[in-house]
This record gives structure tokens, sequence and C-alpha cells, in this order.
């Protein structure tokens, strides 16, 4: 990454508590979730409300690790060492730790990396960071020697640091992953549940009454689905549908899923150096 880049996580996780985001402050106004009008409040939400973080993943508390990896927690060892790649606040670094991992966290922003530290340890756990840019030490040589039982890179699109992610796992160690990807909803696709909502003459999915969002009036005059590409990340850190997968050559792929969840396009990926 650019210096910018560690300039702006390092601005990301000091503050104290970012602003909300559009839904968030209709949620807080009496206008609908962004999920169903009635639904109940997504984790964030509910986090907001009673004084809690944004979902933004900044101040004292890093949003909880992803629902998915509790489908794979069979597959992860609870003792040996773990390796954190794109670590930010250390959101998968302390699911790692809690497990009974020995956990080293990497990651351009030491504001980061300090929150990763906080946070572990008022849960009792501990963690290793490096400060590192990935993009210009993309062999890793900057952890040492000595292979590791797990591996993950999350939220992270980096393709040529899979030779070194083989490389650094023992035999029969675990990579987990997951990537923002490109792919969106081809004209036509089904719409989501919200997008029913709003054709039928439901609420918006955001207040009552405010303008269209862009993808809601593509959806309306007969565009694509109004679910898009996030205006971020950079289309640098979006994958190509059946990218995750092709990086995984050499390791022997145990989970992998990819679509859209919690709105928005990811793939993940359980492998296995054999």
């Amino acid at each position: 990454m650019a210096e910018s880049d560690r300039v702006r996580w390092d601005a990301r996780y000091s503050e104290p508590g970012a602003p909300a985001r559009p839904f968030e402050t209709s949620y807080l106004s009496g206008g609908p979730s962004r999920i169903e009008p009635g639904a109940p409040a997504r984790p964030f939400e509910t986090s907001y409300l009673s004084g809690g973080p944004s979902r933004i993943e900044s101040g004292p508390v890093p949003l909880p690790a992803p629902r998915w990896l509790a489908d794979v927690e069979h597959l992860v060892p609870t003792q040996g060492r773990a390796l954190d790649l794109a670590a930010g606040a250390g959101r998968i670094s302390g699911w790692l730790a809690a497990r009974g991992l020995d956990v080293t966290a990497v990651d351009i922003s030491p504001a980061g990396l300090e929150l990763a530290r906080q946070n572990l340890q008022a849960k009792g756990l501990t963690v290793k960071t490096i400060e590192a840019d990935l993009e210009t030490q993309p062999s890793l040589d900057f952890i040492g020697d000595g292979a590791f039982d797990v591996v993950t890179c999350f939220l992270y699109r980096q393709r040529d640091l899979f030779p070194a992610i083989r490389a650094k796992l023992q035999p029969g160690g675990i990579f987990l992953g997951e990537v923002l990807c490109l792919a969106n909803p081809e004209p036509g696709a089904p719409a989501h549940p919200f997008e029913t909502s709003y054709l039928s003459g439901g609420p918006s999915r955001i207040e009552p009454g405010a303008p269209a969002h862009p993808f809601e009036t593509s959806y309306l005059s007969g565009g694509p689905s109004r679910i898009k590409r996030h205006e971020s990340p950079s289309r640098q850190y979006l994958a190509e549908p059946g990218e995750l997968r092709q990086d995984c050559a050499g390791l022997e792929i145990l989970y992998y899923e990819e679509g859209w969840f919690d709105n928005r396009a990811t793939a993940r990926v359980a492998a296995r150096l054999k």
C-alpha cells in the first residue's frame, strides 16, 4: 500500500467514534432498519442504539468475527501458531487467539495494531504484532523462519501473497480467507427483499421520503439490481469471479462460497496444505 493508505487507516483506527452511516442515522431517528421494515436490528444496529460503536471498525471495539467461521471452526486447531495478514484492529486475530493459538498479526497501520493489542488484552489474550507493507514485501520474509498451523487474510486482496502463504503453512496447515468481489447480479437478477419492498411501495432503505439512492433509481428504470459494488474499496481490492479459488492452487479446498452475503459480494475459503 502507499503511504497515503497507511495514513488513512491510522486515522480511521484512531477515531474514538466514526460518524454513523446513513442507515444508522435513519434507524436512530425511527426510520426503517437496513433490512426489512420491522425485522430485528443487525448486531451493529443494536450496538449503536445501546451506545456502542458504529459498525465502522474504529474505536475501541472491533467487529465480531465473520459468522461463516462457525461453519469451518472444526478445521482450525486449538493450539499452535497462527498468522493473520492485513489484521487491522484484530477482528480475526482475536478469534484465533480465543481458540488457543499463538497469533502474529501483520498490518500496515500501527494504530490498527495497537487497537488489536488493546482489544485482545482486554479479553486476557495476547498477540504479537508486526507493522509491514505487504505490497512491498509479498515474500513475507520479514516474519522470519518457522511455519504456521493457520494463516488468515480477510477483506484484503493481493494475489502475489499466495506463494508466500503456501510457504508459511505447515503440512496440514489451514488457510482461511475472504475477499470482496467485483461481481454484481446480472440485469434481471431476482430482487433482494428490500428491493421487493421498495418496488411494491415500501420504504427506501433510508429515511421514508428521502431521495432514492442511485442503485434504487437504476433498478426502477430497468437497470441492474440496485445492489452494486460499494464505492470502497477501490477496484484494486476487488476479486474477479472464481479468483480466490484460483489463488488457492496447490491447497486442498475444504470449503468455498462465493456470492452476496450481508449486502456485499464476497468469496470465502478454507483450504489445507497437503
